[in-house]
């Protein structure tokens, strides 16, 4: 694991270079003390963020013919950036969109990716709105 420090001379806090908002990947860190004066456990976060399973994502698009999932609009063109789901839900893309920015503008993913982004969301009225549009409020 490669570990970056940020901000150098304030507290060292690592970073890590791989997908923290998987149970199975989640560096052993010891809790760290917010500004707020409360404690943060990384592991007990993931445990209680993770709701969702790629199994679910994929179950809930073929169940309501979901084929494309917005996850916002681009701050400079306002090119709609989402999900992009094939036809037999097997293919999950992720569209980057416009040239704005220098990545490519489409990237395949999985499943858990999807089940990430929902994941690691903390405002509830943004899950709640997630969930309408899956269908888990049902």
């Amino acid at each position: 694991m490669v570990a970056k420090y940020f901000p150098q001379n304030f507290l060292r806090i690592p970073i890590c270079d791989h997908n923290i908002f998987s149970k199975q990947s989640a560096p052993i860190l010891p809790p760290i003390f917010l500004a707020s004066g409360k404690w943060f456990n990384l592991p007990d976060f993931l445990e209680n963020s993770m709701r969702r399973t790629g199994k679910e994502f994929r179950a809930a698009a073929v169940k309501h013919g979901i084929h494309e999932w917005k996850s916002h609009d681009c701050a400079i063109c306002g090119y709609i950036v989402g999900w992009l789901f094939g036809e037999e839900h097997e293919l999950v893309i992720f569209d980057h969109g416009c040239d704005c920015t220098a990545r490519r503008s489409h990237s395949t993913k999985t499943w858990e990716d999807v089940a990430n982004n929902y994941n690691i969301q903390t405002n509830e009225q943004v899950i709640a709105e997630m969930d309408k549009f899956w269908g888990f409020s049902e």
